[in-house]
């Protein structure tokens, strides 16, 4: 996901295509280009970052990180200026920052259509019941 969100944008920058929002039917990337710090020209701002694999799922903000393993795992809070190998979850004594993160982690998902997952259906749809036919 870093790749993406900061080496795509800067590649197309650096090659001076035409950003993605221009193009019909392309999904534009999220993100920052480096160009800025690559050419020497501007600075690299300060913003969160996101990223998803495989169901496992992060968000960090400055020192924060809320991380969850897995789609069904509980997310955990993890202090990085103090505890830089995640071994001591602050969620359950700061489940305001939780469910903040957590917000901000799926709004993100949604846009850059993370969620829904490929291929999921809703319960109750797609299921066919014992006694019908195989189509």
């Amino acid at each position: 996901m870093i790749f993406s969100r900061l080496l795509i944008p800067a590649i197309v920058g650096l090659a001076s295509l035409l950003p993605a929002a221009e193009r019909p039917n392309i999904v534009p990337l999220e993100g920052e280009s480096l160009k800025p710090l690559l050419t020497g020209e501007g600075e690299f701002p300060d913003r969160p970052l996101f990223w998803e694999h495989e169901g496992n799922a992060a968000i960090r903000v400055g020192d924060r990180k809320l991380v969850r393993q897995g789609m069904g795992g509980e997310w955990e809070l993890f202090d990085l200026a103090a505890d830089r190998t995640e071994q001591h979850d602050l969620a359950a004594q700061h489940p305001e920052e939780v469910a903040t993160l957590t917000k901000h982690w799926r709004e993100w998902a949604r846009r850059a259509q993370v969620l829904p997952k490929p291929g999921r259906k809703k319960k109750g749809k797609g299921k066919r019941k014992a006694s019908e036919p195989k189509p």
